[in-house]
This record gives C-alpha cells, structure tokens and sequence, in this order.
C-alpha cells in the first residue's frame, strides 16, 4: 500500500498491492489491526476475499473500491473523511461503509481532511470536510 497517493487497477491486479503494508501507521491506516509502526511488511486485515479495483490514501487514512463499487476505509476518523460518526478515534483494520452502499462508486481520491467519491451518475460524494462530519452528495454539473 503506498503511503500516499493512488493505486490503479492494473497495478493492484500485478502487484496485488492491498495486500501487504508497512511505514508510519499512527491511526491505524495500514489496516494493521493496531496503531504500531510497520517496519517490516505485514498483511492487512480485514479484505480477504474482496477483488479491489482502487486505493487512495491520505497521511492519516486509507480508502479502497471493490470490484463491485464498494467502500472499505481504515484509519483517522477525525472530520467524518471515513464516512463513519467519530465514536471511536481510528479504524484499525478496513471496514466496509454499508451504510453508503447504495451509491456506486467509479473513482475516489482523498487529503488529510476529506475523500471524494465520483458515483456513476457523475456526482461526488464527499465524505468529512463539513462542520456535521455527515456524507452529502453533491449533484453532477451537468452541461458545464
């Protein structure tokens, strides 16, 4: 898993990147299942038997697609950028956000602070970066 930035599907498939993990891991962003630096490469937790189609991380956070368009997200849960309300600090191990599974997800990026989530209608659903830490979809620009 890189420490931050994206992975392609393609690379994912020949590199089988989702598996294995190691680096700075303060809130659990490695899916590590603790919150302990990774010297070494460990397998993360919590995607056996899940076909990823796309990672992005943050320095705090990480985000994933499955091949059926699903969310799964490890890490800080500060500012709702997890999609989850802030009763724990951080996810240790990726967990699948069911409650957003009604949206499809085509594409996600994320910062420290936020992650978006393109839909396959064109609009984005953005996840934390909002004073309520509540999901909110923010409809295509149609003809712009």
């Amino acid at each position: 898993m890189p420490a931050a930035g994206t992975c392609t599907e393609k690379e994912i498939r020949e590199k089988r990147a989702f598996e294995w993990a190691f680096g700075k891991n303060t809130d659990g962003e490695l899916s590590l299942g603790v919150t302990k630096n990774a010297l070494v490469p460990a397998y993360a937790i919590g995607l056996k038997d899940i076909s990823t189609r796309q990672i992005a991380c943050s320095s705090r956070h990480t985000i994933l697609i499955s091949s059926q368009g699903s969310l799964f997200t490890s890490g800080s849960k500060l500012h709702g950028k997890l999609g989850k309300n802030a009763d724990t600090r951080a996810l240790t191990k990726f967990k699948h956000l069911s409650k957003l599974s009604q949206h499809k997800v085509r594409q996600i990026a994320c910062n420290d602070y936020t992650t978006l989530c393109l839909l396959e209608d064109a609009s984005v659903l953005q996840l934390g970066g909002s004073s309520n830490h509540e999901p909110r979809v923010i409809p295509a620009l149609a003809g712009m």
